[in-house]
């Protein structure tokens, strides 16, 4: 009974361990069939399914056809931005891009007021702008300074290709100089923050010190007194890859219209601020003449070679898939759009693009993905790999199983109004450099 019971028990023993080497078997067969599927030759349908084991059901393809194209950007809302940008670049392959702005100056405090405004002699005036970083080149620049004669108000919208009525005798300007946005400013014994130091006309603050008492009341009377300034860069013989667009920081204490006057042989001054209460506007312009955009604009063919995401409301890049009905009937595990980056200028690309839909209207919306975070979703550079991936599976199930239209996409900057980078990624059809990976499932 003994030795019945011990050889039914090596008996159970030997069937689980060979149990176990089958379950062992088959999980690892499993892992072959994903990681190392077949690869068919690209159909005419523009995808290509690498085929599976039939009793697992997992396909992967990573050749649907991507169309891509660089198109030029609408305008973008412009004011009351986080920073205000100015300078100009002339780019070989951005072309020349020109950021200007509008700002109101404020006052301080209410009830403002001169001693004794027959006794003041002005001294100077000067318009200092904080710098916050820049983008490009530290050249030479020019700028000018306008007196507006429009009105702007602070809750309006405004957008960047807006025009505002100015008077053409400049108030202000500086002429050939190299922008430092790294280095403290040195005045007298005083240590300023890096920044911009515009030296106005006189005469505006003989005006300023003049004025009625009742232009000091208050900030609605005095921005009808002095409607603002219009800033504007003045580089038209800049050389290619010569320029930068400076980033300015017009809510800081630091960045003010400072007028210095002496009365009574006592040096005084006084500052009229911008900051959050005052409207500003920031104005972009671009000219793309003779540049392999201005070509693509001409010949979308080469949106398949190479795209471009411009911010400052210049180019964004739309891709569409015309054969993804093709895929039908199928649970989507994961889809991800691969983006590869061909930076051949000396600019960085973006640290983060932004992936929408576009609606019926030709709008750009919300991706459903996006509603995941950025964790997920993506869009962040990959300076290693030199690539951006987003994840889209919700969005293509939509399209896929539920019926929603298939407008493309649109690749655009993340605040796009308040930085001045320039990407060019590789394109799509027939090049494959742009990837759209998905791994499903057929129901």
């Amino acid at each position: 009974m003994y030795w019945q019971n011990n050889l039914n028990l090596n008996l159970i023993m030997v069937f689980l361990n060979n149990l176990r080497t089958f379950k062992s078997a088959i999980f690892f067969i499993a892992l072959f069939v994903l990681g190392f599927s077949c690869k068919k030759e690209d159909s005419i349908i523009g995808l290509e399914v690498q085929p599976a084991d039939e009793q697992f059901g997992i396909l992967y393809t990573d050749t649907i056809t991507i169309e891509s194209l660089s198109i030029r950007e609408d305008s973008l809302v412009a004011n009351t931005t986080l920073y205000n940008l100015l300078g100009s670049i002339n780019d070989s392959v951005f072309g020349k891009t020109n950021a200007s702005f509008y700002t109101q100056i404020i006052l301080p405090t209410t009830n403002v007021t001169f001693s004794n405004p027959a006794s003041c002699i002005v001294d100077s005036v000067v318009l200092a702008l904080k710098y916050n970083g820049y983008y490009g080149n530290l050249n030479s620049q020019s700028f000018k300074v306008f007196e507006l004669t429009d009105n702007i108000f602070t809750d309006k919208t405004y957008y960047s290709n807006t025009n505002l009525s100015y008077n053409s005798a400049e108030i202000g300007k500086i002429e050939n100089h190299i922008p430092d946005p790294n280095s403290p400013v040195y005045i007298g014994n005083d240590t300023l923050a890096p920044q911009l130091r515009i030296k106005l006309e006189n005469e505006l603050g003989k005006r300023f010190i003049n004025a009625d008492p009742s232009v000091f009341t208050n900030t609605t009377n005095f921005t009808s007194f002095f409607k603002g300034l219009y800033i504007q860069s003045d580089n038209p013989n800049q050389s290619i890859n010569q320029g930068a667009i400076l980033y300015l920081d017009l809510l800081s204490a630091n960045s003010k219209l400072s007028i210095y006057y002496t009365e009574n042989n006592i040096k005084k001054s006084f500052d009229f601020i911008i900051g959050q209460g005052a409207a500003r506007i920031n104005k972009f312009e671009h000219d793309y003449s003779n540049t392999p955009i201005e070509k693509q604009f001409q010949n979308p063919l080469f949106g398949r070679e190479k795209v471009y995401i411009q911010s400052m409301a210049g180019i964004k890049t739309k891709l569409t898939f015309p054969h993804l009905n093709n895929l039908k009937n199928i649970a989507i595990n994961k889809a991800e759009l691969v983006l590869p980056i061909e930076q051949y200028n000396q600019l960085l690309p973006h640290s983060k693009l932004v992936l929408t839909s576009i609606d019926n209207e030709g709008k750009a919306t919300a991706m459903i993905d996006a509603l995941e975070g950025e964790n997920y979703f993506g869009g962040l550079i990959d300076n290693a790999k030199k690539e951006y991936r987003f994840n889209i599976a919700r969005h293509l199930h939509q399209v896929i199983n539920q019926g929603k239209k298939d407008n493309g996409l649109f690749i655009m900057p993340v605040a796009g109004v308040i930085n001045a980078n320039e990407t060019i990624l590789k394109g799509g059809y027939p090049f494959n450099q742009m990837k759209l990976k998905i791994t499903y499932t057929k129901l």
